[in-house]
């Protein structure tokens, strides 16, 4: 169904791919990890295949919408991922991402979520929130925004930056060429929240699918940060940059941007980093 259109769309998942073999972490934690976003944002969109109907229940202003791992287009491919992921799985710095196949699909499809979001919400903007995000939180949820985005008008998305990420590999004497490479599971960008505008949404679906399949025919199989970085590099993105995973922060740099606070990187100076 179509909700009241706004602003910003908020857009979620939780899907249950037995993560809790792999690190401990059941559905039923990240259960609560989503209530705390859908006990302050009302009509958040929330695809997933796990959640209960008493769940479902407690929060009739979020929009819950039933769909199978297999229901999206990664899917298809798992036989290619499976055969990528059992040379690479057992290796100690292994990403979750080479362990758990299902894992894999889910992250690098929350752009096609995001598109399948634009057919139930008419929001000029799409947020995503990885719905076990919250766990992040050092504060209080920011308010949404209630004047207009004027600032990002130019941009077609907006990505979080952690910091100390980039400045980790550099004290190891590693410059960005040598650990940002497709299938090098770097953090390079954030990929638990981010906006982008409603018309390019489609288009980053379509070319990102096409370079994970490209890298995919080559053996490589990554988290969607590094997949993403490489896409994004030819359209116009605002960095956000942040000292710490704070949802808190993130929230408030996208909610209320203020130019004299706001630190960003630009597609441009990131792109000329990595030539060095």
């Amino acid at each position: 169904m179509n909700i009241e259109s706004k602003q910003i769309q908020i857009v979620t998942a939780l899907f249950d791919i037995k993560r809790e073999s792999h690190d401990g972490r059941s559905v039923d934690e990240y259960l609560n990890y989503l209530g705390e976003i859908l006990t302050k944002f009302s009509d958040v969109i929330v695809f997933h295949d796990c959640i209960p109907p008493s769940y479902i229940e407690r929060y009739p202003k979020a929009n819950f919408c039933y769909l199978e791992i297999s229901e999206l287009p990664l899917f298809a491919n798992l036989k290619d991922i499976k055969k990528v992921n059992e040379r690479y799985s057992n290796y100690p710095e292994a990403d979750l991402v080479n362990k758990s196949d299902y894992y894999g699909i889910v992250i690098n499809s929350k752009i096609h979520l995001l598109a399948l979001a634009t057919k139930i919400s008419q929001s000029p903007y799409l947020l995503w929130i990885d719905a076990g995000i919250s766990r992040f939180n050092l504060g209080k949820f920011p308010s949404e925004p209630k004047t207009g985005f004027s600032k990002f008008s130019k941009y077609q998305a907006v990505f979080q930056i952690d910091i100390r990420n980039w400045i980790r590999n550099f004290k190891m004497f590693k410059t960005p060429n040598h650990w940002i490479l497709p299938g090098s599971s770097s953090r390079i960008i954030g990929g638990g929240i981010f906006l982008l505008s409603r018309e390019f949404v489609p288009e980053l679906d379509e070319v990102l699918k096409k370079y994970i399949l490209g890298n995919l025919r080559r053996g490589i199989w990554d988290t969607e940060q590094v997949n993403l970085f490489f896409v994004l590099a030819s359209y116009r993105v605002l960095y956000i940059i942040q000292k710490k995973n704070d949802l808190t922060s993130i929230l408030n740099n996208i909610f209320n941007p203020n130019k004299n606070s706001t630190q960003v990187f630009y597609t441009k100076v990131i792109q000329f980093l990595l030539k060095y």
